[in-house]
């Protein structure tokens, strides 16, 4: 699947969020390789977008919070994950062992301060500004995916 690389020519966007209910966070990043049409679906192939080196904040998605992040380290290998979908379609199945994408990661380590979803929320104007800038550059490109949530305050796509 082709991905919009709006980052290649910014080579300062090393950063990626991982929203997670796992339990062994920092672990690697792990993704399927296709949705439950059977058709690859363009966050998943995120992980094999992530390069070593890069730097992966985990947002937990219990206490709604940014504890921890990782490194990138060790590639990304194909091989079978156990996933189970939150969106509104997927949500209403059991997770199942499924071929999947994993990239290795080194931590996790705490952060000094954790960020929570409150944070974001009174960040809000600001991130809307980043959000307004980083669909100008995906809108130029021709391709990319971006979404604002007028209820949901940095919702990651």
């Amino acid at each position: 699947m082709a991905v919009a690389r709006w980052w290649d020519d910014a080579p300062e966007q090393v950063y990626w969020l991982e929203i997670t209910q796992r339990s062994d966070i920092g672990a690697d990043l792990a993704a399927p390789q296709f949705n439950y049409r059977g058709d690859e679906y363009w966050s998943y192939a995120l992980v094999r977008e992530v390069e070593d080196g890069d730097v992966v904040f985990h947002y937990e998605m219990g206490p709604r919070l940014i504890q921890r992040w990782s490194r990138a380290a060790g590639g990304w290998w194909p091989d079978e994950v156990h996933w189970g979908a939150r969106g509104t379609v997927g949500r209403s199945s059991d997770p199942f062992d499924r071929p999947g994408w994993r990239h290795g990661l080194d931590g996790p380590f705490a952060l000094a301060a954790p960020v929570g979803l409150d944070d974001f929320r009174s960040s809000e104007d600001s991130l809307q500004s980043i959000y307004d800038d980083l669909l100008d550059r995906v809108v130029s490109t021709g391709s990319g995916r971006a979404a604002w949530h007028e209820r949901r305050v940095a919702r990651a796509h």
